[in-house]
């Protein structure tokens, strides 16, 4: 049993709304796993997994909540239909002009020694340091005119799992997945690491539209073809046009006058 008194009615009743929409087409058991999932992260603000079962305050024992939800959530059949959910469910909101945000975090598990393919990673909430932990691969839709975001698909994983063969293979996984439900719509754009060679020839295979930020020793082609440095480049062009753009941070809004500029330019080896 749930103790549903334990996060207002709105609530209960979106994170019922959003469990049905996410959850369409499993067994009804992978069904009822969802729902309490989401509740119970919700009402224990946390997601151990103690803290879920705890949260669902069933008339059973505590540890036969807690076997079963580990139990359940072992299920490989259950992530790959919950993500294209997902991504159904925000396509609606994707537009020609729609920011499709790629980001790469982690998860540091520093402390543990057992876990399932533990991995290197770089904790971004300490510099960067080298720890043990998971990768997440994150894609997200940014509307430019509003605050609106819509989360389209989240994925954890390991460079020591049998089946991982590259970053960049997961990157252009994520691509296709989205852009088989959105139609080709939306910019897609990449901070870091965006610039690989790879990752550039897979968006120019697959006509995306994209930013990225480019590392400032990579060489392009010019309008009369002469191949030079890309920062070289960035310095050269004339900066015409002026946006004024507002950030955000800790609830102080500022003000940024930015000046702007473009040229047109080919990778070394391709003709688009």
């Amino acid at each position: 049993m749930t103790d549903d008194r334990r996060l207002p009615s709105t609530v209960r009743d979106q994170v019922a709304r959003f469990s049905a929409k996410v959850s369409v087409g499993l067994k009804r058991p992978a069904q009822k796993l969802i729902g309490q999932m989401l509740f119970g992260i919700l009402a224990a603000k946390d997601i151990k997994l103690s803290n879920i079962a705890r949260s669902l305050q069933e008339e059973i024992r505590l540890s036969k909540t807690e076997t079963r939800l580990s139990r359940n959530v072992k299920a490989r059949d259950i992530a790959e239909p919950v993500t294209q959910a997902l991504i159904h469910d925000g396509e609606p909101w994707i537009k020609d002009d729609t920011v499709l945000a790629i980001d790469i975090s982690d998860i540091a598990k520093q402390y543990a020694r057992k876990m399932e393919y533990l991995a290197t990673v770089r904790d971004g909430s300490a510099q960067g340091e080298l720890t043990k932990g998971y990768w997440l691969l994150g894609v997200v839709g940014a509307d430019v005119r509003d605050d609106r975001l819509t989360p389209l698909l989240m994925e954890l994983y390991s460079q020591k799992a049998d089946d991982f063969e590259s970053e960049n293979t997961q990157i252009l996984s994520a691509i296709d997945r989205v852009r088989s439900v959105v139609n080709g719509r939306g910019i897609w754009a990449i901070d870091r690491g965006g610039d690989r060679g790879r990752l550039l020839d897979g968006l120019l295979v697959r006509s995306c539209r994209f930013v990225v930020r480019l590392v400032g020793d990579r060489n392009l082609r010019d309008g009369r073809g002469k191949v030079g440095n890309s920062l070289r480049m960035a310095n050269g062009v004339r900066c015409s046009e002026q946006v004024e753009i507002v950030t955000e941070d800790q609830g102080v809004s500022k003000r940024h006058r930015l000046r702007i500029g473009r040229k047109s330019v080919k990778l070394p080896k391709r003709e688009e």
